[in-house]
């Protein structure tokens, strides 16, 4: 494609535009000025290049499309961005190879990656992509960074690698770019690659808790933590890990499941937040932010899964015809069995991270269901009389028994 290596004889023009509009912020110390914010241009890459190559571009994206090559027009795009995002970032690093390796600069390199490249890379996928490939399959064409060479970069300099492995002021930060990388693969990369079974909580949560302890523990300790570390490196990535979670709870074919997913990674973060003491890290705002999606998505789960069954066992009968009424509440009944058993043989497969976290679920569905059942089941004695028992197949302690052993999967 001969605009592509049009495109890529742009790079060194483009490469500079960053930079310079990011001058002021990588030439600044972030331990003099910590409030200094790289300020967002997600139309600085489109701006850059001519016009002319740009719609060069979509005319053969166009074509590629028609013809059946939709996959490779997408294989060739991927090529050409990591060769051009490898190049920035490999440029960046050689900026600050010396005997002095700064703590901020990797935060800078982080900055950099999440306020101007993947914004910049999403304007251009959708000035490139728009009309020909639909939305939803156009960011998988935006890997994570360390899939752009960002990690090579690192390993073409050995002393440079060496020195982070080696200083302890140092390690966390490369673990926090190599963490931001996978979020930035979990948030725009495959879906299936990012979705883990029965709602569990994700290795990246994990990992990035483990993140932000190191840096609380290090700051009790001034002998090993570097004098004046920016904490807005930590709310950068769990701000990031934000925006992850969200995506990755929408790639459940079960949306429900997906809002378990949500429960059980915040409330883990809850729950780390408090053992390991990390409300000074995270701050007492991102924890009530935190608090209210988990009160948010299981309200949202309680909606979604078991509304239906609620709307069975409503009472919205003519009773001034009993007959009618008796076979509509026998139909309820046995459309109510369905979906209960239906809901309990799936959702019993299902993971819930902590007892006390599944004990609260459990008794949130028994809050609304047991009382719509109870009146329903008793309605129904009323209109059959004893007849009712050869219809019902749960009684209230059999439901309570059948809620009882939803989401018993364990690690």
């Amino acid at each position: 494609m001969g605009c592509i290596e049009a495109l890529k004889k742009e790079n060194e023009n483009v490469i500079l535009t960053i930079f310079k509009h990011a001058e002021e912020y990588l030439k600044a110390s972030l331990v003099q000025t910590p409030d200094l914010q790289l300020h967002c241009d997600d139309n600085l890459v489109v701006d850059s290049l001519p016009s002319v190559i740009i719609n060069d571009l979509r005319e053969c994206v166009r074509l590629m499309v028609t013809a059946g090559l939709r996959e490779e027009c997408i294989d060739v795009y991927i090529t050409w961005r990591r060769e051009f995002l490898s190049e920035i970032l490999s440029g960046w690093i050689e900026l600050k190879i010396g005997n002095t390796i700064k703590t901020e600069f990797f935060i800078k390199a982080l900055c950099l990656a999440d306020r101007i490249l993947l914004p910049n890379e999403r304007r251009l996928c959708e000035c490139v992509f728009e009309g020909f490939i639909p939305l939803e399959d156009k960011y998988p064409a935006l890997p994570g960074i360390h899939r752009f060479g960002f990690r090579k970069s690192l390993d073409s300099y050995p002393a440079l690698r060496d020195k982070l492995l080696i200083d302890l002021d140092i390690v966390s930060p490369l673990h926090g770019i190599r963490q931001f990388g996978e979020l930035l693969s979990l948030t725009y990369g495959v879906k299936e690659k990012a979705i883990v079974p029965g709602g569990r909580v994700h290795q990246i949560t994990l990992d990035v808790l483990d993140y932000a302890g190191i840096h609380y523990l290090h700051s009790l300790n001034p002998m090993t933590y570097e004098e004046g570390f920016p904490l807005n490196s930590i709310a950068m990535i769990t701000d990031l890990l934000d925006s992850s979670l969200e995506a990755n709870s929408q790639n459940y074919h079960d949306p429900i499941l997906g809002y378990v997913f949500i429960i059980n990674n915040r409330s883990y973060i809850q729950q780390r937040a408090m053992q390991r003491e990390l409300r000074y890290i995270l701050g007492n705002d991102w924890i009530e932010k935190n608090t209210t999606s988990i009160q948010e998505n299981l309200q949202l789960y309680l909606r979604n899964s078991w509304n239906k069954i609620l709307d069975i066992l409503k009472l919205d009968i003519n009773e001034s015809e009993p007959n009618v009424a008796a076979q509509l509440m026998k139909n309820k009944l046995r459309s109510f069995n369905g979906h209960f058993d239906d809901i309990c043989n799936v959702q019993s497969t299902w993971f819930v991270s902590t007892e006390g976290l599944r004990r609260i679920m459990i008794e949130s569905i028994e809050k609304i269901l047991l009382p719509a059942y109870g009146n329903f089941i008793g309605r129904l004695q009323d209109f059959l009389g004893k007849e009712a028992y050869e219809h019902i197949e749960y009684g209230l302690f059999d439901v309570k028994d059948r809620l009882n052993n939803l989401f018993l999967v364990r690690e």
